[in-house]
């Protein structure tokens, strides 16, 4: 038994977390998630949907809005895939939206902003988005960007 398999220890675990982003941040979260999806899992799933229900928050793969993560550049070995951070594939992706609301999963950033391996790949994900052909796309498209603020408050279903 691990301790993602014990509901309690689950739970803790998520308060936890929830009290030191309060304390750091000053807020609640507009909306929770976690590091590789894991509250997709269960027992996860349940409490984090419920803990998104009390604080009205939607949660990342749960709520109305979609998710897209085609623009990340590593596969899952930590590989690069330096094809996905460009103009034209952002351009892509962008052009390729339904309707509704999307979230376009990314990590844009400076080298010295964050340690770890995915430190090239963030700045390049920082220039294709600060791009004008990219802003250019979006006013063409119509696309409203917005965050997670603006969803709905309690647009927190998830699929346990």
């Amino acid at each position: 038994v691990t301790a993602t398999d014990d509901p309690a220890a689950v739970r803790v675990e998520v308060l936890h977390q929830l009290d030191t982003f309060r304390r750091l941040m000053g807020s609640d979260p507009t909306h929770l998630d976690s590091h590789q999806h894991v509250h997709r899992s269960r027992p996860i799933a349940a409490i984090v949907a419920e803990i998104a229900e009390r604080l009205a928050v939607p949660v990342r793969h749960g709520s109305a809005s979609r998710y897209v993560g085609s623009f990340y550049g590593q596969d899952s070995k930590g590989e690069p895939l330096d094809n996905l951070i460009t103009v034209d594939s952002l351009i892509g992706t962008l052009r390729g939206l339904p309707a509704g609301t999307t979230e376009l999963g990314c990590h844009p950033g400076l080298r010295s902003d964050a340690p770890g391996m995915y430190i090239i790949e963030r700045e390049q994900e920082a220039n294709v988005l600060c791009d004008p052909r990219v802003r250019s796309t979006i006013e063409t498209e119509e696309i409203r960007l917005m965050s997670f603020r603006d969803l709905a408050p309690g647009d927190s279903s998830i699929e346990p």
